[in-house]
């Protein structure tokens, strides 16, 4: 019987990576980008890289929230509350990619597609930052309840 794949390295080079991942795909369809424009494969690849990302952060946080974090002790609100602070993070973090996913979609049939590919690689950059401010800050909090 073959072993299920497992993905080499640990969950924060895995993020890593797509994280690089996603930000190339932004770099890729910035208007100062020099390359010929073929916004329909551009916006495609915006789109794999952003949807791929998604699926990595809610397939990694469910899990920790149900399992990992029920290990903390119920009895410290200080963690319930740093608990659940994540919790919320990680909602609003999933909601605003779920949004730059609705916004590429539209990005081909938009009038102002410079202006509106401006608009979705500034926010695709600052989602990045937040989400890797993110999970350095959620490893170094968690690290002192375990």
């Amino acid at each position: 019987m073959k072993e299920p794949h497992k993905p080499v390295g640990s969950h924060r080079e895995q993020l890593l990576e797509k994280l690089n991942t996603f930000e190339l795909a932004f770099e890729l369809v910035h208007p100062s980008y020099r390359g010929p424009i073929d916004w329909k494969e551009r916006a495609a690849t915006l789109r794999e890289a952003t949807v791929g990302l998604r699926l990595y952060l809610s397939d990694h946080l469910a899990p920790k929230e149900l399992m990992e974090w029920r290990e903390l002790p119920d009895s410290d609100a200080d963690i319930a509350s740093f608990a659940y602070e994540l919790k919320m993070e990680h909602a609003d973090l999933l909601r605003e990619l779920g949004n730059l996913i609705q916004a590429i979609d539209k990005l081909e049939t938009t009038l102002d597609r410079h202006e509106a590919t401006l608009q979705i690689c500034k926010q695709g950059h600052s989602l990045a930052q937040r989400i890797a401010r993110h999970a350095g800050g959620e490893e170094a909090e968690l690290g002192r309840y375990f």
